[in-house]
């Protein structure tokens, strides 16, 4: 179990309205709670449940990750591997699923609710454990948590304060609603400047550059902190468009989502582009057997952040109005129906530039709607 590839399957059945094929996921992690469970007791002797980003069946990880030969004073919860030390946030993705299916359709999500529980008392026990092992407090002068060593994505490794895992606790508990005490302590976004441009950091600081992922993006997709309609979106296009390691890691192969950020940002022509690119068939037999990118052939991350660009393409939410084509060229003829929050469909077929049919059930919503092609005249 590859989170950081399943998760890219998952997020599109959302606005695809196929709520019942996520549930076999969400059991997933449910059936392994237990595990994970005993994983943090045995390991550290605290509670919460650990989940690792490359995990067996049975809730272990992986035993090539883990390592078969570890240094014996080696912390013996990590998996000694330099991609994937630290990595757990990624589980935080699915809790936020499980969460949005009660926002897109009032599913029961009850059985559930123990594991979101547990996986957020995880990071709060374990980074105060943590610093109460390098000093005399817990949190920081600001009484904040202090997430060290962390990891952004695979790539921005012995990070402090990883945007990527900050912005993840920050939108779980924000939508759960029940630990505002917990809440409280997530400390803010990293921000930097450069050349006068204020971005969004993967960090804070860190040791190493490990893979070639862009976190500090993640708070565009999958946490949606910034986008179309929302507060600071020139912060996070500066991102996408002046920082280094954005621009030399673009690409569209496998699971790269440079695709999806783009249209989150309604960066149109940049959003078309990658999508042809992503979306092209694949060099085998059956045209969706892309790759192999960066992992396998079929690719199945390839295609589900195809999905998910093209979907953030044709229909964004922000702020409670619906974003009729916040980042589709004007002359592309399309037609969609799609998920969005509030048990709500929106249909529509554009042709010839303009919009020649709109169904949005239920009918209250149609005022909600903003037809974003009105500002590309």
């Amino acid at each position: 179990m590859t989170a950081q590839n399943q998760r890219l399957v998952y997020w599109p059945m959302l606005k695809s309205g196929d709520f019942d094929l996520m549930k076999p996921q969400f059991d997933f992690y449910q059936r392994l709670l237990p595990t994970a469970e005993a994983r943090t007791r045995t390991y550290w002797g605290h509670s919460g449940a650990c989940f690792t980003e490359q995990m067996e069946n049975s809730g272990l990880s992986n035993p090539a990750e883990y390592g078969f030969k570890r240094p014996a004073n080696f912390d013996k919860g990590l998996e000694y591997n330099a991609w994937l030390e630290y990595e757990w946030d990624t589980a935080l993705e699915f809790c936020q699923m499980i969460l949005e299916t009660v926002r897109y359709d009032s599913l029961d999500i009850s059985r559930y609710i123990p594991l979101i529980e547990s996986t957020l008392n995880f990071f709060d026990e374990h980074y105060r454990q943590l610093a109460s092992q390098r000093g005399r407090k817990d949190l920081d002068g600001n009484g904040k948590l202090v997430i060290y060593p962390g990891s952004a994505c695979e790539t921005y490794k012995m990070a402090y304060n990883p945007s990527s895992t900050i912005v993840a606790l920050r939108t779980v508990l924000q939508t759960y609603g029940r630990k505002p005490d917990m809440l409280a302590r997530i400390p803010e976004i990293p921000l930097r400047m450069i050349d006068g441009k204020e971005m969004i950091a993967s960090a804070q600081v860190w040791e190493r550059v490990n893979n070639i992922e862009t976190p500090q993006l993640y708070p565009v997709f999958p946490w949606r902190i910034y986008g179309v309609g929302k507060e600071d979106l020139e912060t996070a296009r500066n991102t996408y468009l002046y920082d280094s390691d954005a621009q030399k890691f673009r690409s569209h192969i496998g699971w790269k989502q440079d695709n999806i950020w783009a249209a989150c940002l309604g960066m149109t022509d940049e959003a078309a582009r990658l999508t042809l690119q992503k979306m092209a068939n694949g060099p085998h037999h059956f045209p969706a057997f892309w790759g192999p990118g960066y992992d396998w052939t079929p690719d199945h991350n390839w295609g589900g952040s195809g999905m998910i660009g093209m979907q953030e393409m044709l229909l964004q939410e922000a702020n409670g109005k619906i974003l009729l084509f916040p980042a589709w060229p004007k002359s592309w003829d399309v037609h969609f129906k799609l998920h969005v929050t509030g048990k709500t469909t929106v249909e529509a077929t554009l042709k010839d530039g303009a919009v020649v049919s709109l169904i949005v059930l239920p009918k209250e919503r149609e005022k909600d709607v903003v037809n974003c092609l009105l500002d590309k005249e």
